[in-house]
C-alpha cells in the first residue's frame, strides 16, 4: 500500500485566501512566534493563521504547490515573525531553550507526520548566513534527528540563495604574528557572522566603519559554540560606509588558522573574497540544495558532489522554483518511502527532469 507523502511548507506565512484554496489539503499549521501548533483545519482557526509578514512570499510557494499537486497532504509552518525575521532557536546563559525555532516546528511536523504513517518533505524556500555554513551547527544537528544518510522518509529542499554573484562570503588563511582586513562597502544595517575554524586559534577582531573603530572582541571572550566547539561572533553595523574588519594573531602559534566572514543584508565584501555562497539550510549536507544553472552559487556546481545538489534551467527566483523540486520529491517518497535523503539526491541527479518525476 502506497503512503502518503506529506508537504511541509516551512515559511514567511500564508494569506486568507489561499488557505482557503489550500484548507482540505491541511493538516496541521504551526505559527512559531507564538509557538502554536494546531491539528486539523477549522475555518476560524485558520482565519487567525492567516497573515504573511513578507506580503506573498510563503502565499506563492504555497499557490505553486497546489497548482503542482492538488491532492498532497499539508502542514503549513509559519516561520518569520512581525518584524519579518526567520524565528531561529533561543538560548539562556546556560545553555537551555529559552525559545523554539524553525527546526522545533520542523520536528515536530515530522512526528506529527510519523504517527499517521505519512513520509514527507520539507519546503524551505528561505536562505541566509547565519552560522558555520559548514553542517557542524545547531540547526543542522536538530534537522538531523528527523533527516539525513540513513534516516528514511523524511527529506528536506531549500534554496541555494540568490546566485547573484554578490560577494558576501570572505575567507582567508592567517599565520602567528599577523594582522590583515577585510574590507566591505554597505549601505544601511548590515550583520557580519564571523567564525574561526580553528578551535584553538587566538585572534582578535576590530571593526572599523567609515575610518572610526566600533567594536573590538579578543577570541578569549568569545564562548564556544555548544555544537561544534568554534568561535563564532556576529555584529551589525549601522549605516552607510566602508567597513574593514581587522584580525590580529598573536605570534607564538604553531600553525595557521582559518577564518570565514559572512554578509546579510546590504553590504559586499572588497577583498578575501571566497565564490562558494550557498545559504543556509541549503549548505547542510542532510539538506538537498536547489539552485539555478544560470546563477553563480560554487566554481564547482556542476560536478558530482557539490552545492547546489540540483540545478534548475530557467531564470525567475530561486524560492519560487522550489516547489517543483518539493513535488518531484514528494512522488519519489510515496513510491519508495524507505529511500533517505542519499537515495533521494541519486534519483533525482544534478540537472533533473522532473516531469517524468
Amino acid at each position: 500500500m502506497k503512503r502518503r507523502t506529506a508537504i511541509i511548507i516551512i515559511d514567511s506565512g500564508f494569506e486568507r485566501g489561499m488557505l482557503s484554496r489550500a484548507r482540505n489539503n491541511i493538516l496541521a499549521v504551526h505559527d512559531v512566534p507564538t509557538n502554536t501548533f494546531v491539528a486539523g483545519n477549522d475555518e476560524v482557526m485558520l482565519d487567525r493563521f492567516g497573515g504573511d509578514v513578507y506580503g506573498n512570499h510563503g502565499t506563492e510557494v504555497l499557490r505553486r504547490v497546489l497548482d503542482r499537486s492538488p491532492e498532497s497532504p499539508l502542514v503549513l509552518v509559519r516561520a518569520f515573525g512581525p518584524d519579518r525575521r526567520l524565528v531561529r532557536t533561543g538560548w539562556t546563559q546556560g545553555g537551555q531553550v529559552r525559545r523554539k525555532g524553525w527546526t522545533d516546528a520542523y520536528l515536530q511536523a515530522v512526528d506529527f507526520c510519523d504517527q499517521r504513517g505519512m513520509t514527507s518533505v520539507a519546503n524551505c524556500s528561505f536562505g541566509g548566513y547565519i552560522h558555520a555554513m559548514d553542517g557542524t551547527g545547531w540547526e543542522s544537528f536538530n534537522l538531523g534527528h528527523a533527516t539525513g544518510k540513513g534516516k528514511p522518509g523524511h527529506v528536506v529542499v531549500a534554496g541555494a540563495g540568490p546566485g547573484d554573484g554578490r560577494p558576501t562570503h570572505a575567507s582567508l588563511t592567517m599565520w602567528p604574528g599577523e594582522t590583515r582586513s577585510i574590507q566591505a562597502r554597505q549601505h544601511g544595517g548590515t550583520l557580519y557572522n564571523f567564525w574561526s575554524k580553528d578551535r584553538e586559534a587566538q585572534w582578535a577582531l576590530t571593526a572599523v566603519l567609515n575610518g572610526r573603530a566600533v567594536f573590538h572582541v579578543n577570541s578569549a571572550d568569545v564562548p564556544d559554540n555548544m555544537w561544534n566547539g568554534l568561535k563564532q561572533q556576529t555584529l551589525e553595523l549601522h549605516g552607510d560606509g566602508y567597513v574593514e574588519l581587522f584580525i590580529s594573531v598573536p605570534s607564538g602559534g604553531s600553525g595557521s588558522s582559518s577564518f570565514h566572514c559572512w554578509i546579510e543584508g546590504g553590504g559586499e565584501f572588497r577583498n578575501h573574497v571566497d565564490p562558494v555562497a550557498v545559504a543556509e539550510p541549503a549548505c547542510f549536507p542532510s539538506v538537498i540544495a536547489v539552485g539555478l544553472e544560470s546563477a553563480r552559487y560554487n566554481p564547482r556546481q556542476f560536478m558530482p558532489g557539490e552545492k547546489p545538489d540540483v540545478l534548475l534551467p530557467g531564470g525567475e527566483q530561486v524560492s519560487f522554483r522550489l516547489p517543483e523540486v518539493t513535488v518531484a520529491v514528494a512522488r519519489l517518497l510515496e513510491r519508495n518511502p524507505q529511500l533517505d535523503v542519499d537515495g533521494v539526491r541519486a534519483l533525482l541527479g544534478k540537472m533533473p527532469n522532473l516531469s517524468a518525476m
